[in-house]
């Protein structure tokens, strides 16, 4: 059995505990499961009844943050938002950043969460 030191007292580490504590984020884990309820209920009941819904839709949340952080990353090295402008001009900066970012997300959510 492993233990975690957490300040002073120590409790044994339950790796059950991590994964029953997950709950699917509002961005792309909770509307994977929607779509999946509405649209691949056959696929749906599986994932339910297998006990695996929770580690999937998990799984869709790691690759799809992962995707988000690397696209929005590069996309603003492609059109310039950067430090520098952030700087110079941080209205302009903030507008382009969420353009971005929702330009990103919109093509996870088409890309990876509902098909």
């Amino acid at each position: 059995m492993d233990f975690m030191d957490l300040d002073i007292i120590i409790y044994p580490a339950d790796e059950d505990v991590e994964e029953e504590s997950y709950t699917p984020s509002m961005t792309y884990g909770a509307p994977r499961e929607e779509f999946l309820k509405e649209n691949k209920p056959e696929y749906y009941k599986r994932l339910v009844e297998s006990g695996t819904l929770l580690e999937h839709l998990k799984s869709i949340d790691k690759r799809a943050f992962e995707m988000e952080e690397n696209m929005i990353e590069r996309q603003c090295e492609i059109e310039g938002v950067n430090d520098e402008l952030k700087l110079t001009d941080r209205m302009k900066w903030v507008q382009m950043y969420n353009l971005i970012r929702h330009e990103v997300r919109s093509f996870i959510l088409n890309d990876l969460i509902y098909i």
